[in-house]
């Protein structure tokens, strides 16, 4: 309640007496704000009188209003709370003209961690020693490998 007070911006002189449910104050298909409310919100009074009131009682439901239809399904949900994308500026870059498909295809697998390095088929269950084929020092990551390695830290 107290929230809903604060955002309504409603006088705190009268915030103690908001405790009823709208239902209370619907007789006879039509809203009956009490004088008080009137006197202390008269913008929050009007607009209530403003809304269409439903002939009969009606059962509410609950509408999830991030899709065109409000129904709530398990993938929205999930787009919803996935973590959006950071937006990546070299990606520009990488695809443009000049530069041959593959090798923009391999920095893009490069910057999305998807490049297949030992440490990513070990993940996916084959059962295979990790090393680096360039420095035979490290387990052969996609950091190791493009960022670490010192034969990568010469070219």
């Amino acid at each position: 309640m107290i929230v809903g007070v604060k955002i309504l911006q409603i006088p705190c002189s009268i915030s103690m007496h908001l405790s009823a449910k709208v239902l209370e104050f619907i007789i006879d298909s039509h809203c009956h704000i009490p004088m008080f409310v009137w006197k202390a919100c008269p913008g929050i009074s009007q607009l209530a009188m403003q809304v269409t009131l439903p002939k009969s009682p009606q059962q509410g439901c609950l509408m999830w209003k991030a899709t065109s239809n409000e129904d709530l399904t398990f993938k929205d949900a999930y787009l919803f709370k996935a973590r959006t994308g950071q937006k990546i500026h070299w990606a520009k870059l990488a695809w443009s003209q000049g530069i041959p498909p593959s090798k923009s295809l391999f920095a893009w697998r490069v910057m999305h961690d998807r490049v297949p390095t030992d440490e990513k088929l070990q993940e996916r269950g084959l059962n295979i020693s990790s090393d680096c084929n360039c420095c035979f020092k490290e387990a052969e990551t996609t950091m190791h490998l493009f960022f670490l390695c010192p034969f990568a830290a010469r070219l």
